[in-house]
């Protein structure tokens, strides 16, 4: 097994080599152009993974690849440098954003272990490219990534993502050691202080990747007289989500079916804005309800805890992300990762 420091050290590289890919315009080495065609090809696969949010992932992820990062995860989990146990991890990603898997490989090669995963979309996995870079620059990691029609039995450590409704079946076949992470959404606490500009940087995380991952904000809790009309204006600089095809779709059908119900919701165009109690709002849609105070809003939240991805508000939670850092998290101060990680280092 290739040392913990050499893994490290390519995995810096690789996000390097990200970030020296998303600051050109001109490429010229084979694998550059074979990312940035498999990129330019993607909407073919999924309409949902357009080139300006394949940007936009990648470089988010330079950031969590940069050695700064990777040295505050080393510290924080010794365990990882320390781990001599090797085991067959079988990943099976989604697809809500075009990188969904990448934590996991990157996690899985950081604690030693043999990463494996299907290719059953297309020959232009981006995730796949990624992991022949990383090969690339440091071959000796080769033994250690496998991308199978079928994985072996040997593979019985799984890290699955699975939005549907059979996950306790699921669980039950594939064994006792396995994550599976299903459907959940971010919240935001709006505090009566936040300005036009909190509104602009919320928007972000309302509308990146048109609202489809669990690290978007789909509900948002606001204080009494909360100025929509602010809220509105400040946000209309993602209008552009409406002229996708598959976004539009699901906003007229959202927009016909709250027609049809006659119960009262907001509409600028490209989002329905609605007071519910529900948490998990269809695409195109954000649901809000009003709160009191925080001492009042905390045991709500807690009785969602488990469909809450994360926090997004500028009071002082434990864990909380300010608005606009919906998906520029650190590794270590996000449950889901810490949980990733430590399942990861227990394998023997």
């Amino acid at each position: 097994m290739l040392k913990f420091s050499d893994r490290l050290i390519a995995i810096t590289q690789l996000g390097k080599w990200i970030k020296d890919f998303c600051t050109r315009s001109i490429f010229e080495n084979e694998a550059e152009i074979s990312l940035n065609t498999s990129i330019q090809k993607q909407y073919i696969y999924n309409q949902w993974h357009t080139e300006a949010f394949i940007h936009k992932e990648l470089s988010l992820w330079t950031g969590k690849l940069s050695h700064y990062s990777l040295t505050l995860l080393t510290k924080h989990y010794s365990g990882l440098e320390a781990n001599r146990s090797t085991c067959q991890i079988a990943v099976i990603p989604g697809d809500d954003l075009p990188l969904d898997g990448f934590s996991d490989f990157i996690f899985t090669i950081l604690a030693g272990h043999h990463f494996y995963c299907r290719n059953s979309n297309h020959e232009h996995d981006l995730l796949q490219l990624l992991t022949k870079q990383l090969i690339s620059i440091e071959p000796k990691l080769a033994d250690n990534i496998h991308w199978v029609d079928k994985f072996p039995k040997a593979a019985n450590n799984f890290l699955v993502y699975d939005k549907s409704e059979n996950i306790s079946r699921l669980s039950q076949y594939l064994g006792p050691n396995k994550i599976i992470r299903g459907r959940k959404i971010s919240v935001a606490i709006i505090s009566p202080n936040d300005s036009r500009d909190q509104f602009k940087l919320l928007a972000d995380d309302i509308f990146n990747f048109f609202g489809r991952s669990n690290y978007n904000v789909r509900k948002i809790y606001i204080p009494e007289n909360f100025p929509f009309n602010d809220f509105f204006e400040s946000i209309e600089h993602h209008s552009y989500v409406v002229r996708h095809n598959k976004y539009a779709n699901h906003y007229d059908y959202q927009r016909n079916v709250l027609l049809m119900d006659r119960k009262p919701f907001l509409d600028n165009g490209f989002i329905l804005v609605k007071e519910s109690q529900v948490m998990e709002p269809p695409i195109s849609c954000l649901y809000y309800e009003y709160y009191q105070d925080l001492t009042e809003l905390n045991p709500k939240l807690k009785t969602h805890g488990e469909l809450i991805q994360q926090i997004v508000t500028n009071f002082d939670i434990v864990n909380s992300v300010k608005p606009g850092g919906a998906f520029g998290f650190s590794f270590t101060n996000f449950d889901e990762h810490k949980e990733t990680l430590q399942f990861l280092m227990n394998l023997q």
